[in-house]
């Protein structure tokens, strides 16, 4: 079984925990093509158990730089189920898993229990402060949940902030903005799958301007993570990081047996969402920076308007405008001090 990674690599594995969920977020891809209904339901004991094993025999047989995550869904929605299962991984692999949360059942309580199951962090979604979206928790909303529950026994943290095209201008002002009230930078993420929208020569000179400015004055005081899927070692803070779904389907029809046989299928997955650059032009100063790249920049999407052929040079435009934006900044900062 061949694949990518190399042993310095990280690979995170999602524990798709739940379906519930007590928020209705207008972009939530997780309930894009399933019926919310269906998916109103946890994960089983057993198919947590027999998820638990696999995760033993990748650590164990093909590769030990882990990361564990519980996703959903909101996972705070299991309660203590969720802390039972989070000793019950730390136990048997010597890893605290995270959580990705919109933060509104984070309670005193709920920090207690998490410390005591072993929970390394919460990572809370929260929104662009100009740009709200229906059904999510308002920012000010999950910067006070920040503000409160975050400490040196366990990280809250903002977790991504979608910002669209036009909002590209608009960054620094939302860094301080967030900055000034807990200290912390959030992840600023890019539009992806059917919502990415092609930028204008005019954005990717807002992008430049902006991320330049954000590296020059935030670089060395917090960490700076930008655009997962256009430039993941900058939002892994210099790591590969790649990741692969345990999901509440059980796609991989992992049964606590055939383990060799379930990671078979999740290596031909993972070689699947992240593909070989075609890109050949070999005088570009990024060019060994990007030779596996998220499948979505290759493909087109039902109902949208952008080929293929289109993805991926965008995707080169953002690419080198956002790298040699952040090594620009980075250059001025230094030269200040």
């Amino acid at each position: 079984m061949e694949t990518f990674l190399t042993p310095d690599d990280i690979w995170a594995l999602s524990f798709t925990i739940t379906g519930r969920c007590n928020c209705n977020c207008s972009y939530c891809h997780f309930y894009s093509g399933r019926n919310r209904n269906d998916f109103n339901l946890d994960m089983s004991p057993e198919l947590f158990a027999n998820y638990l094993k696999l995760v033993k025999h990748i650590q164990k047989h093909y590769h030990s730089n882990l990361q564990l995550r519980f996703s959903g869904g909101e996972p705070l929605m299991l309660g203590d189920k969720l802390f039972e299962y989070s000793t019950k991984i730390y136990e048997e692999t010597g890893i605290k898993p995270f959580v990705l949360t919109n933060g509104r059942l984070i309670t005193e309580d709920i920090i207690e229990k998490s410390i005591k199951g072993h929970i390394s962090a919460y990572l809370v979604s929260i929104e662009n402060p100009l740009d709200e979206a229906d059904g999510a928790p308002k920012t000010e909303e999950v910067l006070n949940k920040i503000k409160q529950f975050n400490s040196s026994d366990i990280n809250i943290t903002p977790a991504i902030m979608i910002i669209k095209n036009k909002y590209f201008k608009d960054i620094p002002y939302i860094a301080d903005y967030i900055y000034e009230k807990i200290h912390i930078l959030p992840s600023f993420a890019e539009l992806t799958y059917q919502a990415f929208e092609s930028p204008t020569d005019s954005e990717l000179s807002d992008l430049y301007q902006s991320v330049k400015l954000l590296a020059k004055k935030y670089y060395g005081k917090t960490p700076i993570r930008i655009f997962p899927y256009i430039s993941p070692e900058l939002f892994a803070q210099g790591h590969r990081n790649y990741l692969s779904e345990l999901n509440l389907e059980n796609s991989l029809q992992v049964n606590g047996e055939k383990l060799d046989s379930a990671v078979e299928k999740l290596f031909f997955q993972l070689n699947k969402s992240y593909r070989p650059n075609p890109c050949t032009d070999t005088n570009c100063e990024w060019y060994d920076d990007c030779r596996i790249i998220k499948w979505l920049w290759m493909e087109k999407f039902p109902n949208s308007e952008i080929s293929k052929e289109q993805k991926l040079s965008d995707f080169c435009r953002m690419r080198k405008t956002l790298n040699t934006a952040l090594y620009d900044g980075i250059m001025e900062a230094q030269h200040t001090i």
